[in-house]
């Protein structure tokens, strides 16, 4: 895995594909994921992963900012929410429009209105034939859910008699959940 990333890091062909100002982006942010499994206890890499996202906002749009916003890169329909890029310098102070939330490297990270973040799924529409029976239906894919990860167990241990597992643990992380499904679009 590290060679892949540090390959994606390093292939100037796949950087000008994903477009000079994307690639610009995750530059930083691989490079410190791939530095997070070398010594993840290191202050730098510490202060990188608290600067993965802050929210700000009041009685009109929220904001997030910071390095996550390098994944929000286009809207649901390919429009680029990167723009000219923001100024400097970075402040996390609500209202402040174009200014950075985030500086990695001299890499300025954009702000992202919550009301543009992109949608974490696709669909599309997928024609089934079952032994001579057509059905229409739509196909859904990507993230559809979190699963949380438990670390340390707690003392009122419970044994769950179906499934024989202890469920007396404490949630540690949580991790995005991939997915499909298909339904059948309505007859009308």
């Amino acid at each position: 895995m590290r060679m892949l990333v540090m390959f994606a890091i390093s292939n100037k062909r796949l950087c000008l594909s994903l477009g000079p100002a994307f690639a610009r982006l995750l530059r930083p942010i691989l490079e410190r994921f791939v530095a997070s499994f070398d010594d993840p206890s290191s202050p730098h890499i510490r202060e990188f992963w608290n600067k993965c996202v802050h929210e700000t906002g009041g009685s009109g749009p929220y904001y997030l900012s910071g390095w996550i916003t390098a994944f929000c890169f286009w809207d649901e329909k390919g429009n680029c929410l990167y723009r000219n890029g923001p100024i400097g310098p970075v402040t996390l102070a609500p209202f402040e429009g174009r200014r950075a939330g985030c500086e990695l490297d001299g890499v300025l990270y954009h702000r992202v209105d919550t009301s543009n973040i992109p949608c974490g799924f696709a669909s599309v529409p997928v024609k089934v034939v079952d032994n001579g029976d057509e059905c229409q239906t739509i196909m859904i894919a990507g993230l559809v859910g979190i699963r949380t990860i438990s670390t340390a167990p707690t003392p009122d241990a419970v044994d769950d008699p179906q499934t024989h597992e202890d469920t007396r643990h404490q949630v540690g992380s949580t991790q995005p959940v991939s997915g499909w499904w298909m339904y059948e679009k309505a007859r009308y």
